[in-house]
């Protein structure tokens, strides 16, 4: 088959399929999974119309192929992207031929498999279990790249597989210098995301960052710094690294990776003044581009890291504003905590998270409850419906509450003057019964409420 661009090969297909060999079908789907990405656009129009036909007759055939063929359609599918009602059968069919040749993958191909599933985001915990258990005792065998995709689809998938983690972290820690740095950042963050975070293996895979952090990608430093954040494990020397390879390079990031580094960098407490004012800078002109929960996490961040940035703020604010309805009850909590703990005033913006919290009070936690009212009491922002909807609705809840926020929420009912004697009685009940949970600061505030 001397095809090589996707509209050739299929015309080849159309032509000649009915006399595709086994080899020829495996092929012509290895080949359209390495197009360029114009080409992949096309072959997704209309729901992967263009190859329907393929679909058709490798639908019909998948059991005549081999273990490897199966794995290479499967990986070609999720590279592609080609998802959804059109192509559920052919996945199911995979997930069946997949599963009654697993002892024929090698460990690239239960690597590629177990991607593409994950990738594809085709639930499958029984082909998931299968290559859990057929990769665990084959690690050694496995190559860098190979151990990091399988883990890495494993957390994506969401798949609990401790035994076969353990062996890929142990696997790991010797090798970790033959990894490339997507393979460190992506293990990085398959580890945090499974919260299965090892301190041996993050400080093996801190040590050799450190020493390459300067042939990472703005991805590949996001998603580090979000690892190390998400797991709690400390590398002050790692977090300086990335700060200084980052500020550098800011422009290079997409709103995305500025609002996940800011993030990652306040969550784990790591002062980095100048990469802040870099993001700050860059992401003051491009909020536009900005999805709702990085707008939020940004003020987040900012704000917990106690950085100044009132130009960002302020951009935050008129973005935030004009698009409040597309936040979520978490974004909302956390732009108005965000905005109060900076002291930074927004009466619009604050005008419209009342509005919106009041009226979908019923979606927000009890936490979203607590943190929204100590942000308008500690904002000094009178929203007396809002204050009216969070009494009646956490009245009812207060036992989901924790101490802290049983404590801010009278704190903040207090603040504002507003009157709210069923919540007062429920929040009283509620402290009583669990007295010995609250921390000094928090008891006072309680009774101060």
């Amino acid at each position: 088959m001397g095809a090589t661009r996707a509209r050739e090969l299929l015309d080849l297909h159309a032509n000649h399929g009915q006399t595709f060999t086994r080899v020829n079908l495996a092929t012509c789907w290895s080949r359209p999974g390495r197009v360029s990405p114009a080409d992949r656009i096309w072959l997704r129009s209309d729901d992967g119309a263009p190859l329907f036909a393929l679909r058709e007759q490798t639908g019909d055939s998948v059991d005549t192929v081999g273990g490897r063929a199966v794995s290479n359609i499967a990986h070609a599918l999720a590279k592609i992207g080609l998802q959804g009602p059109a192509w559920e059968n052919l996945w199911n069919e995979l997930e069946r031929a997949a599963l009654a040749r697993r002892s024929e993958f090698k460990p690239q191909e239960l690597s590629n498999t177990a991607w593409a599933f994950a990738t594809a985001g085709h639930a499958t915990p029984a082909l998931f279990d299968a290559i859990g258990k057929e990769s665990s005792g084959r690690v050694r065998a496995f190559k860098p790249q190979e151990l990091c995709n399988t883990a890495w689809a494993f957390a994506t998938a969401g798949h609990a597989a401790p035994g076969l983690l353990d062996a890929i972290r142990k696997e790991s820690i010797g090798r970790v210098r033959e990894f490339k740095p997507q393979d460190l950042s992506n293990t990085a963050w398959t580890f945090a995301t499974a919260g299965h975070a090892d301190p041996a293996l993050f400080d093996a895979i801190g040590t050799a960052s450190i020493e390459r952090v300067r042939e990472f990608q703005p991805q590949e430093l996001k998603d580090m710094a979000w690892a190390f954040a998400t797991a709690g494990h400390a590398n002050p020397a790692l977090f300086d690294a990335i700060g200084k390879v980052s500020t550098v390079r800011i422009r290079q990031f997409t709103p995305q990776h500025l609002a996940n580094t800011a993030w990652a960098f306040a969550t784990a407490g790591h002062a980095a003044p100048a990469l802040l004012d870099a993001i700050g800078t860059e992401s003051a002109g491009r909020l536009g581009e900005f999805n709702p929960q990085g707008l939020a996490n940004t003020a987040w961040a900012f704000a917990t890291a106690g950085h100044a940035a009132p130009a960002l703020f302020d951009a935050i604010d008129k973005e935030s504003t004009g698009r409040v309805r597309e936040l979520n009850p978490q974004d909302l909590a956390n732009t108005a905590w965000a905005f109060a703990t900076a002291g930074h005033a927004a009466p619009a913006l604050f005008d419209a998270i009342g509005r919106e919290s009041a009226r979908r009070v019923h979606e927000l936690s009890p936490q979203n409850m607590a943190n929204t009212a100590w942000a308008f009491a500690t904002a000094g922002h009178a929203a007396p419906a809002l204050f009216g909807s969070i009494a009646r609705e956490s009245a009812g809840r207060v036992c989901e509450l924790n101490p802290q926020d049983l404590a801010n929420t009278a704190w903040a009912f207090s603040k504002a003057g507003h009157a709210a004697p069923a919540l007062f009685d429920a929040i009283g009940k509620e402290s009583a019964g669990r007295v010995g949970e609250f921390v000094p600061q928090a008891l006072a505030n309680t009774a101060s409420g």
